[in-house]
Order: C-alpha cells, then sequence, then structure tokens
C-alpha cells in the first residue's frame, strides 16, 4: 500500500524525535543549574521539583497474590501506535 501521509507522517516523526532530544537534553541542563530551587518560573515556563511517593511493586507482594484485582481494572481502550519502520540502507 502506499499512502503518501505515511511518508509525511514518518517525516515528523523524526522531526519529532530529534526535538524531542533537544528537549530532554535543555531540561537535564536546567535542572541542574537550578537545583538549589524548588520552583522557578522564567519566560512562558515554570519548573516545579518535588518529592513523589516511590511505587508499589503488586506483583512481588505474596499477599496481593491471591486478590482478584480485575475488579478493579479499567475498562478496555483502543490504543492506535504508529511506529517507524527503520528502513535498511
Amino acid at each position: 500500500m502506499n499512502d503518501p501521509e505515511f511518508d509525511e507522517l514518518y517525516r515528523l516523526k523524526l522531526l519529532s524525535d530529534s526535538a524531542s532530544a533537544a528537549y530532554d537534553e535543555l531540561k537535564k541542563n536546567l535542572d541542574k543549574r537550578y537545583a538549589d530551587q524548588q520552583r522557578i518560573r522564567a519566560g512562558s515556563m515554570q519548573m516545579y521539583r518535588s518529592l513523589v511517593k516511590g511505587s508499589i511493586p503488586y506483583s512481588t507482594l505474596k499477599e496481593v497474590k491471591s486478590l482478584d484485582l480485575e475488579k478493579y481494572r479499567a475498562k478496555p481502550r483502543l490504543q492506535v501506535t504508529f511506529k517507524p519502520i527503520k528502513i535498511k540502507e
């Protein structure tokens, strides 16, 4: 199947990945630079530093393994994923 919009989607994905990497690197640099600040606002951005409780690994707890957790599961949802295909050059 040949649909040019998939090629455009691939191009945009590459741009997005590149921008995402630059964004993550800049966040890391700013985080280090302002490590002593809990909250900072500069221009159109805000940075908050907060402590978050750790997650609980329920699958490793013996007490939980005997419980039926299905009744707590959220309703299923349809997820559509687009991933670029690696082209061998």
